[in-house]
C-alpha cells in the first residue's frame, strides 16, 4: 500500500511538471504604466509554476520561485514615471506613430548588444537543448525581438498594453472594417458621417505605411546584426507571431471582427482587493462629502504645467466641498497652498475618455481648455447629475467584469493552446494576401471598369438604335414625300 501511495506521488509531480512551461519574456519599453499589465502578466504565469525568465526594466519585488530576471534593463534608460514635463507630452501626441517607430521601437533594439542579453543569445545558439517553450513579449514598436521565436523555433505571443495599433491589427491578419472600427490615431470618430469614415481610412492606412517605412529596413538590419544573419525581414517575422493578447474590452471600446489570434485581455493587472496606506484610507473615511482624484495619470507630472494653468485648477478645486486627492511628484515646484495630500492614480489615454464620453459616464475637457470655468462646468455636471453618471458607470462596470473566465485564466488557457498546437491553426487566411487583394481593391477595379464598359456598349447600342428608328422615320418621310409629289405631277397631268 506504501509503495503504491509512492508511485501515484510522483505521478503526480511528474503530471505537475509536465504542465509546467518555460517562457522567454521580453519587455524592453522603460513605461512604468505598461509594465503593471506586463509584469502582472508574466508574474501571474510563475505563480502558475511556470518558469519565466523576464528581460524587464522594473524588477520585481518578492517574485515567486520561478520567475527569474534574466536581463535587467534598469538604469540603461530614464525610467517613464512620473518623469515627463508636459511639453514633451504634447509632442508625442502631435506623433505618436514617429515615437513609437523610432524611439520607443528601433532604438530599443540595440539592447540586444548589452552584454547580458549577448550571454543569452549565445546561450540560445549554443544549447543543444530546448530551453523555452514559447517567447511572449510586448507588441508596441520592437518587433525586432519577435526575432527570438525565429532563434528558438517556438511560437510567439505578443501583448499590446494598449489598444492595438494598425500595424498590429496587420501583423495578425485581422483587417478592421473602418466604416464603424475607428482608429486608434483618429480623435473623434462617428461612424453616420461621411468626412470621418473618410478621414478614418486616412489615418489607418497612413500611420501602418510610415511605422513600416520607418521600422523595415533599420530593424530587420539590426535582427541580423545581433541575433543572425540570416534572420527574414522584420514583416516576415511578425507574421510568424502566433497570438496577440490586447487590453481592450468591447463594452469600452465597442463590437469588432476579431480573428482567433486576437485576444482581449482587459483588466489582467487589477487587483482584486487592492489595500490603501492605513493613513490614506482614514483619511478617505473621514470626508463626509467624498473625494475628488485629480491626475495626469503616471507619466506627466502635473508641476511641469504653466504656473497660470496650476492655478486655474486650484482655484477651481478650491471650492469644492469634497477633499482632493492632487498626484504631486515635486511640491516644492507648485505654487504655495496647495494640497499635500497626494496619490499616484494611473489616467486613461484619450482615446478611453472619448469612449467614455460616448458611454455617458464622463466628461472630456480639452488640455488647451483647461481653466477655471471649464472645470467648474465639468464638476458641477458631474455632481448635479451624479446619480445619472453613476449608475451608467455601475452598469458598464457590471458588463466588463462579466466574463466566463479571468483574465489570467484566460491568458494561461490561450498559452497552453499555443504551445500545444503552435501558431498554425490560428493563423488568418489574410496574411496570404496583399493589401489590395485582402481590400477586394482588384475586384472592385475589375467591376468598376466591367460596369464601366457595359454602360459604354449599352449606350452605343441605345443610340444605334434611336439612330436606327430616325433613319426609318426620315426615310418613310422621304418616301411619302416622293409619292406625294408623284402623285401630284400624276395628277396634274
Amino acid at each position: 500500500m506504501k509503495s503504491f501511495k509512492i508511485i501515484i506521488t510522483v505521478l503526480l509531480i511528474n503530471l505537475s511538471i509536465s504542465r509546467a512551461y518555460k517562457i522567454l519574456a521580453i519587455f524592453p519599453f522603460h513605461a512604468k504604466s505598461h509594465d503593471n499589465m506586463l509584469s502582472a502578466f508574466a508574474k501571474g504565469l510563475a505563480e502558475r509554476k511556470h518558469q519565466v525568465d523576464v528581460v524587464t526594466h522594473y524588477p520585481a519585488k518578492n517574485p515567486p520561485k520561478t520567475f527569474k530576471i534574466v536581463v535587467n534593463l534598469s538604469g540603461t534608460e530614464p525610467p517613464i514615471i512620473n518623469s515627463f514635463h508636459i511639453d514633451f507630452a504634447k509632442t508625442i501626441a502631435q506623433d505618436v506613430t514617429v515615437k513609437v517607430a523610432d524611439r520607443y521601437g528601433s532604438d530599443l533594439c540595440h539592447y540586444m548588444n548589452l552584454p547580458d542579453f549577448q550571454k543569452l543569445i549565445k546561450k540560445i545558439k549554443s544549447s543543444k537543448d530546448k530551453l523555452y517553450d514559447l517567447v511572449v513579449l510586448e507588441a508596441f514598436g520592437s518587433s525586432c525581438f519577435m526575432g527570438f521565436g525565429h532563434l528558438l523555433k517556438v511560437p510567439v505571443i505578443g501583448i499590446s498594453t494598449l489598444v492595438e495599433f494598425p500595424w498590429i491589427s496587420d501583423f495578425i491578419g485581422n483587417d478592421d472594417n473602418l466604416a464603424y472600427v475607428p482608429s486608434c490615431s483618429t480623435k473623434y470618430f462617428d461612424k453616420t458621417k461621411f468626412w470621418d469614415r473618410l478621414m478614418n481610412l486616412l489615418h489607418y492606412h497612413y500611420e501602418k505605411f510610415r511605422f513600416h517605412s520607418k521600422t523595415e529596413k533599420i530593424q530587420t538590419e539590426l535582427m541580423r546584426k545581433y541575433l543572425s544573419p540570416d534572420m527574414p525581414n522584420v514583416r516576415e517575422i511578425e507574421k510568424q507571431i502566433a497570438l496577440t493578447f490586447v487590453n481592450r474590452h468591447p463594452v469600452i471600446f465597442g463590437i469588432k471582427p476579431l480573428v482567433p489570434s486576437l485576444v482581449e485581455l482587459s483588466a489582467l493587472h487589477i487587483e482584486e482587493d487592492p489595500k490603501l496606506p492605513v493613513d490614506l484610507q482614514k483619511w478617505l473615511d473621514e470626508s463626509n462629502s467624498g473625494v475628488v482624484y485629480f491626475t495626469f495619470g503616471s507619466m506627466v507630472l502635473i508641476e511641469t504645467l504653466p504656473k497660470h494653468q496650476i492655478l486655474e485648477i486650484y482655484n477651481s478645486l478650491r471650492k469644492l466641498n469634497q477633499r482632493v486627492l492632487l498626484k504631486i511628484a515635486d511640491l516644492i515646484k507648485l505654487p504655495p497652498n496647495l494640497p499635500e495630500k497626494c496619490i499616484p492614480l494611473f489616467g486613461d489615454q484619450p482615446i478611453n475618455v472619448d469612449k467614455f464620453v460616448q458611454m455617458k459616464m464622463s466628461l472630456k475637457i480639452d488640455f488647451d481648455n483647461l481653466t477655471t470655468n471649464s472645470l467648474d462646468w465639468a464638476l458641477n455636471e458631474i455632481f448635479t447629475n451624479y446619480k445619472v453618471y453613476k449608475e451608467r458607470a455601475e452598469y458598464n462596470s457590471r458588463l466588463f467584469k462579466d466574463r466566463p473566465m479571468s483574465p489570467m485564466d484566460t491568458a494561461e488557457y490561450w498559452i497552453k493552446y499555443v504551445i500545444h498546437y503552435g501558431a498554425g491553426p490560428l493563423k488568418s487566411p489574410a496574411l496570404e494576401l496583399n493589401w489590395w487583394q485582402l481590400s477586394m481593391l482588384d475586384v472592385y477595379i475589375f467591376l468598376l471598369i466591367f460596369f464601366s464598359v457595359t454602360v459604354f456598349f449599352l449606350c452605343i447600342l441605345i443610340k444605334l438604335f434611336f439612330n436606327l428608328i430616325k433613319n426609318r422615320t426620315s426615310i418613310k418621310h422621304v418616301s411619302k414625300t416622293l409619292s406625294e409629289n408623284s402623285f401630284k405631277k400624276v395628277k396634274c397631268n
